[in-house]
């Protein structure tokens, strides 16, 4: 067996050693499903702005306070600072698309979450932006708290495995393990270098947005994505 297989396989043994997020039994409080409610719809109503063309720092507080019908100091009390609407985007996303991809390995999953992301970024891809403005602006390690059962059931009534689905995760460690399960079943060469793959994912993900957006190009990123994956998995798997 090569390195990279057996790293690989191990790598998923660990995985399945995880143990799920405890779910305290019982109804949610009113005052929790109400505050999860209005951090949700804080949320959404700052992205719809942003989906619209605007940028965070022109979207006044007061503005999505208007909307969801708080006060400015309720508004702190749930995100201290603005861009902290960001960082709630950022753990909601890895909700849903560990959620989304449960049923998916290897490359199918990796696909799954660049084609779940550009469903969420077009028209606009003013969200990424953001996100890559503030992770470049911040030279701290940026802590995500879970996320309440109350946050998810609000956020994703719908979604099957988005109350169990793990939120500390970062991108990076996602693809790890995406990257793993291709290399163990057989999809990727066992040769594979799995640390300079992810180096190629991170920089496809954030790296064609910003390309688009600072030569003004206009065009839907899901496509673009979908054949810089491809190009990846060739030149992977052509070592």
């Amino acid at each position: 067996m090569s390195a990279a297989v057996g790293a690989a396989r191990d790598a998923l043994h660990a995985l399945s050693e995880m143990s799920p997020p405890e779910i305290v039994p019982g109804d949610i409080p009113l005052r929790e499903r109400k505050f999860a409610r209005t951090k949700v719809a804080l949320l959404a109503a700052a992205l719809r702005r942003l989906r619209e063309g605007r940028r965070l720092e022109a979207i006044p507080v007061k503005e999505l306070c208007e909307e969801v019908e708080v006060s400015e100091a309720t508004f702190f009390n749930y995100f201290p600072k603005k861009s902290d609407l960001i960082l709630y985007s950022v753990q909601l996303w890895t909700i849903e698309v560990v959620a989304r991809t449960r049923d998916l390995r290897g490359l199918a999953a990796i696909e799954e979450m660049f084609r779940i992301t550009g469903e969420k970024l077009e028209p606009n891809l003013n969200f990424m932006l953001e996100l890559i403005a503030q992770q470049a602006s911040n030279d701290d390690p940026q802590e995500f708290p879970d996320v309440s059962i109350a946050e998810r059931i609000a956020a994703f009534p719908d979604l099957p495995g988005a109350i169990e689905a793990e939120v500390r995760r970062s991108i990076q460690q996602l693809f790890r393990v995406h990257l793993s399960e291709a290399v163990a079943d057989g999809e990727l060469p066992p040769r594979s270098d799995v640390d300079h793959a992810i180096l190629c994912l991170v920089t496809i993900f954030f790296g064609l947005p910003l390309v688009l957006h600072c030569a003004s190009v206009e065009a839907p990123v899901r496509p673009l994505w979908q054949r810089q994956l491809q190009t990846l998995w060739a030149g992977l798997r052509a070592g």
